[in-house]
């Protein structure tokens, strides 16, 4: 569980004004105005190493996996259907198979044209 997060030197909260937060529980739920910094803190919490300034500091110092939902969590893994308006896919690996499928598609599509083409050929029709 996290007991506190230190903040300094790190996109809005500056080396002259470090900000603690403190009193964590072991589910939290950080909300504020835009630009307040939550993206920031999730960041950290996700990964402690991206600032050498901030840090996170761990019950009896044991560090857990952390689960941050955020924007980089939601443009990671949610991927809307150009299919089907309205509906999304989870996952990393989902949108490389949907990619995968999409381009197996086209191969389909280029390879019915070329079946067309020789069967008129064959045929000795005029294309």
């Amino acid at each position: 569980m996290i007991e506190s997060i230190s903040l300094s030197s790190i996109a809005t909260y500056s080396a002259s004004k470090p900000e603690k937060i403190t009193d964590l529980k072991s589910i939290n739920f950080i909300y504020g105005a835009n630009g307040a910094g939550k993206t920031t803190i999730s960041r950290l919490i996700g990964k402690p190493a991206i600032s050498a300034e901030s840090n996170i500091s761990w019950l009896r110092n044991t560090p857990v996996p952390a689960m941050v939902y955020n924007n980089d969590f939601i443009t990671a893994n949610f991927t809307g259907s150009t299919e089907f308006q309205g509906v999304f896919t989870l996952g990393k690996a989902e949108q490389a198979e949907i990619d995968r499928l999409q381009k197996l598609k086209e191969d389909k599509k280029n390879h019915e044209q070329l079946r067309t083409k020789s069967i008129i050929l064959l045929n000795g029709e005029d294309g």
